[in-house]
């Protein structure tokens, strides 16, 4: 990772914190969780759409983790809040893969820099100590989403 891009990060971490809350000894985001271990073993018709080793048809040990998205490691689990799936895939010689999803479509900003400020919009006014009733939807108009790129094309 490059130098520059480490006080985004810092910056990012610290947002989250603001948002969240301080919980010592836990992530700034996806902070509650479950891990679970199990087997994977792809489907036959698999093998003839991707070399993944994972999918080849034979017996793979995984981790996983479920979450919801919140750094509140107290918060309710009936919250409405993003939830999370990560997926360790452990394969031979030592080596794995992950898959990582979420229950959102989209994700609301393309850069480190545009995800900071997003974070920034949900903050609390200092004054107010407040969030700004329309801090969010500035930012969205603000910020379309991408296009996905076309399956067909």
């Amino acid at each position: 990772m490059s130098g520059s891009a480490t006080p985004v990060i810092a910056q990012l971490v610290e947002a989250m914190r603001a948002r969240a809350g301080s919980h010592p000894g836990f992530r700034p985001v996806h902070a509650k969780g479950i891990v679970c271990s199990g087997t994977f073993r792809g489907a036959p018709q698999a093998r003839g759409v991707s070399r993944a080793l994972h999918l080849q048809g034979q017996a793979v040990s995984t981790v996983m983790r479920f979450s919801n998205a919140s750094g509140n490691p107290d918060v309710h689990d009936g919250l409405a809040n993003a939830r999370a799936l990560a997926v360790k895939f452990q394969l031979p010689d030592s080596k794995s893969t992950d898959v990582l999803a979420n229950s959102i479509e989209g994700f609301p900003a393309r850069t480190p820099e545009e995800f900071l400020a997003f974070l920034r919009a949900q903050l609390p006014d200092p004054v107010t100590g407040q969030p700004a009733p329309d801090a969010v939807s500035r930012f969205l108009d603000s910020h379309p989403p991408p296009h996905a790129p076309s399956l067909n094309a």
